[in-house]
């Protein structure tokens, strides 16, 4: 029985997998990035309206 072809398949479906976690690891840091701008802003907001 060979199994090389098994292993080749699961090595391809293992580099997308890890690609694609890469690609949301990427978007969470961006979706972070832009929810802490979006918060300073609103603690600007906030601290313009009490003056």
């Amino acid at each position: 029985m060979n199994l090389q072809p098994l292993l080749d398949a699961l090595d391809i479906q293992e580099d997308a997998v890890r690609a694609l976690a890469d690609d949301l690891r990427g978007q969470i840091t961006e979706l972070h990035n832009r929810l802490r701008e979006a918060e300073t802003r609103l603690e600007h907001l906030v601290i313009t309206r009490l003056r």
